[in-house]
């Protein structure tokens, strides 16, 4: 499952250059290319100064807007990906 183009948000507060951004902040998945050091293209909804951040892949979930099914145990509106 390719996450480019998904939604996600930091599972903590990241400091990236001179920014810090809150836990909870979201964005947007723009490239997603197999770095050595695991980091993905992010593009953070709040985010005016830069076109992209680069972000661990391991602070990051995705966000889902609704629950994906009504059968599933837990019904968070996020769910964390490996890959």
């Amino acid at each position: 499952m390719s996450i480019v183009g998904r939604e996600i948000q930091l599972t903590k507060d990241y400091t990236t250059g001179k920014a810090t951004f809150k836990q909870g902040s979201r964005g947007t998945v723009i490239v997603a290319s197999s770095r050595k050091d695991g980091k993905l293209k992010v593009k953070f909804e709040n985010d005016n100064s830069k076109t992209f951040r680069l972000i661990k892949q391991c602070d990051l979930q995705l966000y889902e807007g609704v629950a994906l099914s009504s059968n599933s145990e837990s019904q968070t509106e996020e769910q964390s990906f490996e890959y």
